[in-house]
């Protein structure tokens, strides 16, 4: 009912959050927000989910995002004049072009080491492929998730409608799937 995120919320500032941790979606994030914005000794609101723009409009709302640490990354821009220099083409979207190349480099050099096609053998040699150019982070692939062994995240926060960044750090997936 409507009033179970004040429910929330008061538990929360009774028993001396200072954060409180959010993925139950944005409707839920900025009613929230708009009941502890002005309380004494309200807690700091973190979401976790993808940023939105209506978000913009709730100061101090912290976010996490994967894609902020690629917005000021040099390597991108070089890389979308080589796409000019080779294509005669703009890159539109930098970050899509750099995970599309990730993407491709990881493939080709997966074909170079397996020195084959043949699926198993490009599987196992993909699995050891290291040093993948994701802007100017090299990844290398966990053979158990097939994901990224580290990345980089941002944490955002929410101020003068623009999401400005916080804190920068590299995170590691877990090492094997469960």
């Amino acid at each position: 009912g409507p009033d179970s995120f004040r429910m929330i919320e008061s538990e929360a500032v009774s028993g001396g959050a200072s954060v409180m941790v959010s993925c139950a979606g944005s409707m839920v994030v900025r009613d929230i927000w708009r009941a502890v914005r002005n309380k004494e000794n309200a807690f700091r609101l973190w979401y976790g989910g993808a940023l939105i723009p209506t978000l913009l409009s709730f100061d101090g709302i912290y976010a996490a995002d994967q894609d902020a640490p690629l917005d000021g990354d040099g390597a991108l821009v070089r890389l979308g004049r080589e796409i000019w220099n080779e294509t005669n083409t703009r890159v539109g979207d930098k970050k899509a072009a750099a995970r599309a190349y990730a993407v491709c480099s990881w493939v080709l050099e997966g074909l170079r080491k397996a020195g084959s096609q043949s699926p198993e053998k490009l599987s196992k040699a993909m699995e050891t492929v290291e040093g993948i150019p994701l802007g100017s982070l090299a990844l290398s692939i966990n053979a158990a998730s097939h994901r990224p062994r580290f990345r980089n995240v941002a944490i955002l926060v929410a101020g003068n409608r623009q999401f400005k960044g916080a804190a920068q750090f590299q995170i590691e997936g877990p090492g094997y799937l469960p």
